[in-house]
């Protein structure tokens, strides 16, 4: 008689077996817990033709947290221009230019020349890399605020001086103990300051009181032979007539200064002072104010202390 293989034969279940594989089932079923599919988080990518500082933002969809190029971001920011006009000027896709605002992507130099034509600044400002090394650290923005540094102040191009003044529009702010430097290499500073008085631009300058401690403190320690508080005397009556003028605040303080400072608008000179060296002789730093950075916030509020100390001076004999 033939044998049928017992694999090659499905055979019925009785009416137990059923109800047991039934209950087997269940049992396993409470047990272990019905799997849920994981949850997925949605966020809103932001839209390119946005014009507020959101649309400049590093977007939240992506994983990876990238430091923005703080200088183009801001630069585009203070213009209002958004990423979709920017593109447009460039004849990109938006997402280039959103890579771009990442300091580590940096255009193609056609596209890199218009950018900086549109928001008037010098492309290696844009993108400081171009002039970094290769192994150089990504700048983050305080490190970006810095557009030179010179050995000393003396370095300083006077031009660049000049520049400064003559281009303010807000305000012009100057911390210093005599300063007889700043009219010796602007003779015509006065006038100049009235010129920017004239245009709306507001100006405080901030002297050392000839007669305070700090002052004869600081004479001793560059070895002055008692000439400071005559220095002073004397840079002061470059701005006598400047003193009653509307927009113009002329006042002397008897702080220590530890960092002389040159304001205008967005952009400082940073003086910073080393123990018994002449202001001349010490470094001076060329920064320019960014949105997240905080070196030039942090010396504009030194002045600000500094000037609430202050004591008016009106051109009077001191």
């Amino acid at each position: 008689m033939a044998i049928t293989p017992h694999c090659a034969t499905s055979w019925p279940l009785d009416g137990a077996a059923a109800t047991g594989k039934r209950t087997m089932r269940a049992i396993l079923t409470r047990s272990q817990g019905t799997a849920k599919p994981p949850s997925r988080t949605f966020t809103r990518r932001p839209d390119p033709s946005e014009t507020s500082r959101n649309a400049l933002e590093t977007s939240q969809c992506r994983r990876i947290i990238r430091v923005v190029n703080e200088r183009l971001r801001t630069a585009m920011v203070r213009r209002g221009l958004a990423v979709a006009e920017l593109a447009e000027i460039c004849d990109v896709d938006p997402k280039s230019v959103e890579r771009w605002i990442s300091p580590g992507r940096i255009p193609h130099r056609r596209h890199r020349w218009a950018v900086a034509h549109k928001l008037g600044f010098d492309e290696t400002y844009l993108w400081p890399d171009l002039l970094a090394s290769a192994d150089d650290s990504k700048p983050h923005a305080s490190h970006s605020e810095i557009l030179e540094t010179y050995p000393d102040r003396a370095s300083v191009p006077r031009e660049t001086w000049l520049r400064l003044v003559s281009e303010a529009q807000e305000q012009i702010d100057v911390l210093v103990f005599s300063g007889t430097f700043f009219a010796q290499t602007q003779p015509r500073i006065a006038p100049m300051l009235a010129e920017r008085l004239a245009a709306g631009v507001q100006v405080r300058l901030c002297f050392g009181e000839p007669n305070s401690p700090a002052v004869a403190i600081r004479d001793s320690e560059e070895r002055l032979g008692g000439t400071l508080g005559a220095k002073i005397r004397a840079s002061l009556s470059y701005y006598r007539e400047l003193a009653s003028a509307e927009g113009c605040q002329i006042r002397l303080h008897g702080t220590t200064l530890y960092a002389s400072l040159f304001r205008y608008d967005g952009e400082m000179i940073l003086n910073p002072h080393a123990w018994g060296a002449p202001a001349s002789m010490n470094p001076a730093f060329h920064l320019r104010h960014l949105d997240r950075g905080t070196l030039f916030a942090h010396y504009a509020e030194s002045f600000e202390r500094v000037w609430g100390t202050a004591q008016p001076w009106l051109g009077e004999k001191v």
